[in-house]
């Protein structure tokens, strides 16, 4: 990402260029052009604006407005005013609703894709993985990148993203800008994934005492792991938000647990076919986090890749996240974009903090062959799935 100036119609931009090595392969090139397609589709005031897009010299680039304010990445790893937050992800998930009305899905939406003006306006930003209707896919069995921390559970599991996978990453986001943490921490993405697809997050009052019940309401609704109960899209989400904004809001309503939260009956299938996604998911993670450090390119929460295929309904086995006291650990916030950049990559967010899962206990089905004089039947908890049975 470079800064420019147009000399013509004297202003400032940002130039964005495919390096070479990247321009090598078609579908690099179709996937970066499509970005600047997608963009330019999309006329709403909390979308970046694309202003131009060619190939000099054999070299692609897109030319962009050019915003000084920074991402949201800049402020993620800290507690700030639920009202101001709540501001940042109105404009973010309205900016989402107007992509969504033309059936584009941006699929990779973090505080890092969120970039602000000079004046703190808030524009949505980074389409190169946006998926679309009626568009090809550009790999053989159709791939949903995202970053690990924001990424839904229908895409951890291969299933395609929809407008609800986008609101489930508002809602990752909402949550870490009010509580100044994720959801799910864990230096191992396989137990962050399956916190996405198994475990409901810890009400963000735990950490926030005096939070508005309303903003809590919906932050949870957009983290239901079932994607039929959240807000069906960015425009929904962001009525919800202007509702409290303007003083409305039903701070009573009982939090939504995720689906399945309650009453729930385990099932090994279940468990052994996530735990089976889940490194299929990680192997690939260890695939592009390469490519990505071969290119010397980098981004916030390490996109990743995992083929789309069919699975199984999640069922949430009913486990939290740690509660306060037992891993305080918050998540550092993301380098800051340089100031002349719409889209500069930020740090990797793979260094969370390291508050792990706790495994259902399951009962062993071999005894112990080690004698004990005084036997205790307790059993072991298994650990945290990485390899497919």
């Amino acid at each position: 990402m470079w800064c420019a100036h147009d000399e013509r119609l004297e202003r400032d931009v940002a130039v964005k260029f495919l390096s070479e090595r990247l321009a090598e392969d078609p579908e690099n090139l179709v996937r970066f052009f499509s970005e600047a397609q997608q963009i330019a589709r999309i006329h709403h005031t909390h979308v970046i604006t694309v202003l131009d897009f060619g190939d000099i010299d054999g070299c692609p680039y897109i030319v962009m407005e050019q915003l000084i304010g920074g991402s949201l990445a800049d402020i993620a790893g800290e507690r700030i005013d639920p009202e101001l937050a709540l501001g940042y992800v109105a404009a973010a998930a309205a900016g989402a609703g107007a992509a969504h009305e033309l059936g584009i899905v941006h699929r990779d939406i973090k505080p890092g894709n969120i970039l602000l003006d000079d004046v703190g306006q808030v524009r949505l930003a980074d389409f190169g993985i946006a998926a679309y209707e009626g568009a090809e896919k550009m790999t053989q069995t159709g791939v949903a990148i995202g970053s690990p921390h924001y990424i839904s559970p229908e895409q951890a599991q291969g299933k395609p993203a929809t407008p609800a996978s986008d609101v489930y990453a508002l809602g990752i986001v909402f949550y870490q800008l009010v509580t100044g943490r994720r959801p799910f921490e864990n230096e191992n993405v396989t137990a962050v994934l399956l916190g996405h697809v198994e475990r409901p997050p810890v009400t963000p009052s735990t950490w926030v005492e005096d939070l508005d019940g309303a903003i809590e309401v919906v932050i949870m609704r957009c983290l239901a792991k079932d994607p039929h109960e959240r807000y069906a899209d960015g425009t929904a989400l962001a009525a919800a938000l202007e509702d409290i904004a303007a003083g409305g809001g039903d701070s009573t309503t009982p939090v939504p647990l995720v689906a399945g939260a309650t009453a729930v009956v385990e099932r090994p299938w279940h468990r052994k076919r996530t735990a089976a996604l889940i490194a299929a998911f990680v192997l690939t993670v260890g695939v592009a986090t390469a490519a990505a450090v071969m290119s010397g390119s980098s981004s916030e929460g390490g996109d990743v890749a995992i083929a789309e295929t069919p699975s199984p309904t999640p069922t949430n086995n009913g486990k939290g996240d740690k509660r306060p006291g037992e891993d305080e650990t918050t998540s550092p916030s993301a380098s800051p974009t340089p100031s002349v950049s719409a889209t500069a990559p930020v740090a990797a967010d793979d260094d969370a903090g390291d508050d792990k899962p706790k495994p259902k206990t399951t009962p062993k089905t071999t005894p112990t062959p080690t004698p004990s004089p005084t036997p205790t039947p307790s059993a072991s908890p298994s650990p945290a799935p990485t390899t497919a049975p």
